[in-house]
């Protein structure tokens, strides 16, 4: 009798758990895929700027620098896309879509009167409109999500910082800092924009100052949380030396930078800044900071 019992068990089926296989009682049709939704990220865009390599691709931030930017629905298997962009009566379609802000930054009355390093919020919302499908068996839905874009004057960059270089034993305070020499105006008018110095940080060639020119030619992007400056080069070039094409770099050694900014609750930015260094005989080193700003 006991043999027997032990024969019908054996030919009992297991049950089945696995909600991708069609077989099993919890078999999920939708399981793996992105569930419908309304849900939209937003990123920086230059109305006039052309594709962007993907190394350099802008963070999704709901806080952008500049005068435009990208909104990206998540669902792709939507029937329409409909933006609703502040006070604008344009009407916007598709799932991705780039609006120009330039008018809205351009007049002051759309700052933030509580701090001007902000301009006033603007919503946006998308409505989703579902067709019929195993994951959505009701059809004909029209999901609806609302957030809030803010425009910044700048990513704060500038500032003092308390933090250390990985591999040190001790803090040091690092500035960073813009300025425009009288000797070289003319070629800061040239690039439109000051140098970028970085005080009291390592360096092959000089130990306590580093220049690199924000918004020059180098210059990959500059987002609210990001700005990399990348030479694309190991060459090492004099200050404003000038070359076929021409480069107008000032290196000081360093021909690589990437600063990411985060913000803390307390309103004060946290920074990592990594760069390289190369000196005349293109010996390469690297380096890294990490601190918090100073008020």
């Amino acid at each position: 009798m006991l043999s027997f019992g032990l024969g019908i068990g054996s030919c009992r089926k297991e049950q089945c758990h696995d909600p991708q296989n069609p077989e099993c009682e919890n078999y999920d049709p939708c399981w793996g895929k992105l569930k419908p939704s309304a849900n939209f990220l937003m990123t920086f865009h230059h109305p006039w700027g052309g594709p962007i390599d993907e190394k350099y691709l802008p963070e999704y931030c709901d806080t952008i620098i500049g005068a435009g930017a990208t909104f990206v629905a998540d669902y792709s298997n939507a029937v329409s896309y409909t933006w609703k962009i502040g006070t604008d009566t344009r009407s916007f379609t598709g799932r991705k879509i780039n609006v120009d802000f330039s008018k809205y930054v351009e007049d002051p009355i759309n700052n933030l009167q509580s701090n001007k390093q902000f301009y006033n919020p603007i919503e946006i919302i998308l409505s989703v409109k579902l067709r019929k499908s195993e994951c959505n068996p009701y059809g004909d839905t029209t999901l609806v999500k609302k957030k809030k874009l803010v425009f910044a004057v700048d990513n704060g960059l500038y500032g003092k910082y308390l933090g250390r270089v990985e591999g040190e034993s001790s803090d040091r305070v690092i500035e960073i800092f813009g300025y425009t020499a009288d000797f070289d105006r003319w070629v800061n008018d040239l690039l439109h924009r000051g140098r970028t110095a970085i005080v009291n940080l390592p360096n092959l060639l000089k130990k306590d100052t580093i220049r690199i020119i924000k918004h020059a030619i180098p210059y990959k992007l500059t987002t609210f949380k990001n700005f990399i400056w990348d030479s694309e080069s190991d060459e090492m070039y004099e200050p404003w030396k000038f070359t076929d094409p021409p480069r107008y770099y000032i290196l000081d050694g360093i021909n690589f930078a990437h600063f990411y900014i985060d913000r803390q609750p307390d309103g004060r930015n946290f920074i990592t800044l990594k760069y390289k260094s190369v000196d005349l005989n293109k010996n390469v080193k690297w380096f890294t900071f990490k601190g918090k700003e100073i008020l």
